[in-house]
């Protein structure tokens, strides 16, 4: 096994994260099935075994892992081999990257709209005069593969931005120009058709089927994000993790 380095970083339980996850690949580690124990992964790491343990839960919570006494931390490695989680919040670069396939993406506009309809009434904010829209188009080896439309409060953005600045991935964008971090999202999926908009971006025909991804980003309690997804039936491998969740009133 190699050696892993000790972590003083403030960020500690996201470089730890980071470390484990990098360990769960490890070949040697992959044909034992488990993990060490936790004191042993808190010596590795040079971290306390309260944050190996915090760490372990959330992994197991994306079931990465399964902990159980006596039998120690097990990996699922049927998880690990799925390469497009939906249910993870990942820029699509890495989505399409991850599948083995050149990524590219072309920026169809950017423009100030102002807030109404559905928007408005989610955002309910006193502040929320409009929204910062961009639209983009993603693609696998040159193929569109989805359509997003993101929207952002006017409000939030702290200093002035040009057309280059929006070319950049939306998370980087919304913590560079706005301060924000997404912590958690929750998102409906649907079948839908395409607009005239998105058949033109995918180089389709208007009514054809697509499957729409509605994402509503939360900082805290505040919503500060929306966003619009659109993928290609079959372009890209997507799947979502489920867990049982048990009921105790039987």
């Amino acid at each position: 096994m190699s050696a892993l380095k000790k972590i003083v970083n403030a960020k500690l339980a996201t470089r730890v994260q980071q470390s484990l996850h990098e360990m769960l690949m490890e070949p040697r580690i992959l044909e034992s099935g488990k993990l060490p124990p936790e004191a042993e992964l808190a010596e590795m790491l040079g971290v306390s075994r309260t944050v190996v343990r915090d760490v372990l839960s959330d992994l197991e919570r994306e079931g990465y892992i399964t902990r159980k006494r006596k039998s120690g931390t097990i990996i699922n490695r049927h998880v690990l081999d799925v390469k497009i989680r939906v249910d993870q919040e990942r820029d699509f670069q890495e989505y399409i990257t991850s599948v083995g396939r050149e990524y590219s993406d072309r920026m169809i506009y950017y423009r100030v709209e102002p807030a109404a309809g559905y928007l408005k009434d989610m955002f309910d904010s006193p502040q929320l005069q409009g929204f910062l829209v961009l639209a983009k188009v993603f693609m696998a080896d040159g193929e569109p593969v989805i359509f997003c439309k993101d929207y952002l409060p006017v409000h939030l953005i702290q200093r002035p931005y040009t057309s280059s600045d929006v070319r950049v991935a939306i998370f980087d964008f919304a913590k560079e120009y706005c301060g924000i971090e997404l912590e958690l999202d929750l998102t409906s999926i649907d079948a839908g058709l395409m607009d005239r908009e998105m058949a033109e971006a995918f180089g389709a025909r208007e009514g054809d089927p697509v499957l729409k991804l509605m994402t509503l980003g939360y900082q805290g309690q505040t919503p500060v994000m929306w966003s619009e997804q659109c993928h290609l039936p079959g372009a890209l491998p997507l799947t979502v993790l489920r867990k049982r969740i048990w009921s105790y009133e039987r």
